[in-house]
């Protein structure tokens, strides 16, 4: 019955989001809402009746422009029947001598892993080292994160620094 539970919630939730290009001439300040399942069948070595069915989340996202200077981010996690924040910051992109600032809970910049969501990576979980070193959801605090852009040539670099809660 649980099975069934989570198979119509996975597939009505890909029913209700709409299909169809967005209406042309939306203001920058519209936010952009979306909606991303991790759906898993382990079917190995298993007979049909045996086939395990397993929603290991639904993030729900959110983000806009809250004016011309500053953006918002949101994204809420389902993680087996309980619903908490993943990352939830503000991002002043235009703040004097081409700093920027964000604050929040969000992904920490270390390395090329940790500073994405898993779904956005072709494997299954997050490298071992990340599992280990933090967290097997990888690593989010809360914190401010003052960050220059800067270009040697053609080649930009960002100097910033992450001042953490540190749980």
């Amino acid at each position: 019955m649980n099975r069934f539970l989570i198979l119509g919630l996975a597939l009505g939730i890909g029913l209700l989001v709409p299909r169809q290009a967005p209406a042309q001439g939306q203001s920058a300040l519209n936010p952009d809402i979306s909606f991303i399942t991790d759906f898993r069948i382990l079917a190995a070595d298993a007979t049909p009746n045996e086939l395990e069915f397993d929603l290991r989340e639904l993030e729900i996202g959110g983000t806009g422009y809250l004016n011309p200077f500053a953006r918002g981010d949101i994204f809420l996690g389902l993680h087996g029947g309980e619903v908490h924040i993943e990352e939830a910051y503000i991002t002043f992109t235009a703040l004097p001598g081409g700093w920027s600032l964000r604050g929040g809970k969000y992904y920490v910049g270390i390395g090329q892993f940790i500073p994405e969501h898993l779904h956005a990576f072709p494997w299954l979980e997050y490298p071992l080292f990340v599992q280990e070193f933090f967290t097997p959801e990888g690593y989010t605090d809360l914190g401010l994160n003052p960050s220059f852009l800067f270009g040697l040539g053609d080649l930009p670099i960002t100097l910033s620094l992450d001042v953490l809660e540190g749980n």
